[in-house]
């Protein structure tokens, strides 16, 4: 329970990634495997380096996929909802958005807007409930608060 708690939406190669690395972590050992362990595997091993192809990849998609506006904005709406405590609502992201592009709000920018949430949505970027927004995977946002958190508006 404590690996689908720290991991959240169970992404199946992440969640190898960290089982291979807390058996390891147990045989080097020889000990049982406590939660201070699965913590320790989590922390050090996942997102401080064994998945860091995946992580990068999942971020350089943005760039490939994602043309102009659509990348700048995305990379600040994730960012925002990195450091974001939990959901953000729909409205506080479109104004990220709308900052982000230096576009005036309008039925076109409101559009493109969900365009690209759902263009996120469908990516596994962010999950939508209700009318707000939360990244899809509680690993992936740790990942990207420690390394993108930074990137907003």
């Amino acid at each position: 329970q404590a690996i689908l708690d720290l991991v959240g939406a169970p992404i199946p190669y992440l969640v190898a990634v960290l089982l291979t690395s807390l058996l390891e972590r147990q045989r080097a050992t020889k000990t049982k495997i406590s939660k201070k362990m699965v913590l320790r595997s989590f922390q050090e091993d996942l997102l401080g380096g064994a998945a860091s192809s995946f992580f990068m990849q999942y971020r350089s998609r943005l760039d490939r996929y994602y043309p102009g506006l659509e990348a700048r904005a995305a990379k600040a709406i994730l960012g925002s909802l990195s450091r974001a405590e939990g959901a953000m609502r729909r409205d506080q992201i479109y104004q990220i958005y709308l900052r982000t592009g230096n576009v005036q709000p309008s039925p076109k920018a409101q559009e493109n807007f969900m365009q690209l949430m759902y263009k996120l949505d469908n990516d596994f970027y962010v999950v939508a409930k209700n009318d707000s927004y939360e990244f899809f995977s509680r690993v992936i946002k740790l990942w990207w608060k420690s390394h993108y958190g930074f990137q907003g508006v």
